[in-house]
This record gives C-alpha cells, sequence and structure tokens, in this order.
C-alpha cells in the first residue's frame, strides 16, 4: 500500500495520497483539478532511524544528538 507525497504543478499544493492499485492512483489536484501532478515519491522513509527522545527531552546536545537513541 503506497503512501506517496504529490505536487500539484499548477497551483503548488502538496497532498499524501494513500491508495492500494497503482490505477487508482491520484490523476487531478484536489484544490484546483488540474491534471499536472508531480509524484515526489513515498510521504515518509522508512529506513530513517526513529528518535526516541521526547520534545521537552533537555538531555539532547544542541547539535540534536541524543543519548537515549540507540547506536
Amino acid at each position: 500500500m503506497p503512501i506517496t507525497r504529490y505536487r500539484c504543478r499548477s497551483c503548488g499544493k502538496e497532498f499524501v495520497k494513500i491508495f492500494f492499485e497503482p490505477e487508482n492512483a491520484p490523476r487531478a489536484c484536489t484544490v484546483c483539478g488540474a491534471v499536472d501532478l508531480e509524484d515526489m515519491g513515498p510521504a515518509f522513509d522508512a529506513t530513517a532511524r526513529p528518535r526516541f527522545a521526547c520534545a521537552s527531552c533537555i538531555s539532547c546536545g544542541p547539535e540534536g544528538s541524543c543519548p537515549t537513541e540507540p547506536k
């Protein structure tokens, strides 16, 4: 089940669409209806390492390093 980002080349709107079959991929912009969509790839990077620190964690360094993140 792909979750794909799209951008309308006409109005610039970006949106995410989930679809099960390639023939169900969006064909038109959800805002202006233009059919000039750019497929921007996956909506998220499944290979990215997750961050386990919370937003209020004071142990993270200024460069974003986190001592609680797995190595």
